[in-house]
């Protein structure tokens, strides 16, 4: 996937390609991490992108805080909505917001690691009101839930209202890299 982004320009926009050059980023599979250089040197305009920073060295500072998130917005993603559902009950298996769920006997810091670094494919550090993380979980589900997806819906309808707790816990996680990068 990641060969074809390097042709088709526009394949970089796509989130899930971010996903991938991030994985690819980490991989300690030497041709995979080289390919995911060669997409930076190819997109020198991904690299501002909050999941490339972090796979980048000497990111720290640049993008909202690891402790904070596993604090305060990963507890978010195992509560039970109305619906008795959780986020990671739906984003297990979802290729741009992937929060996997811990397993019985399962180390919780890598997954809860994943779940940081798939967030932050989703966050706008310029904008941070304008993050898919915030907008998406505010829409109606869509009349059909099988079709194509799209940020004017949540299958799994709202979880939260803009300026109600949960909206203004993430936000202000968010918004947390901006003063530390002004500083």
């Amino acid at each position: 996937m990641l060969e074809l982004a390097l042709e088709d320009a526009d394949l970089k926009q796509d989130l899930r390609i971010v996903g991938l050059i991030n994985s690819a980023l980490h991989s300690e599979d030497e041709p995979l991490e080289n390919l995911g250089r060669q997409m930076l040197e190819r997109y020198p305009e991904l690299a501002h992108l909050p999941a490339i920073v972090e796979a980048l060295p000497d990111s720290a500072g640049a993008l909202p805080d690891y402790e904070s998130f596993r604090s305060t917005v990963n507890p978010i993603f195992t509560t039970t909505g109305p619906d008795e559902r959780a986020c990671v009950n739906c984003h297990n298996s979802r290729p741009v917001l992937f929060l996997p769920q811990l397993g019985p006997d399962e180390d919780r810091e890598p997954v809860i690691r994943q779940r940081y670094r798939s967030v932050l494919r989703v966050i706008d550090l310029e904008n941070p009101e304008n993050s898919l993380i915030l907008n998406k979980p505010t829409h109606p589900a869509p009349e059909n839930p099988r079709g194509p997806s799209s940020p004017a819906h949540h299958i799994g309808g709202p979880r939260f209202q803009k300026g109600d707790e949960t909206y203004s816990r993430i936000l202000e996680w968010i918004k947390g890299s901006v003063g530390s990068r002004e500083n």
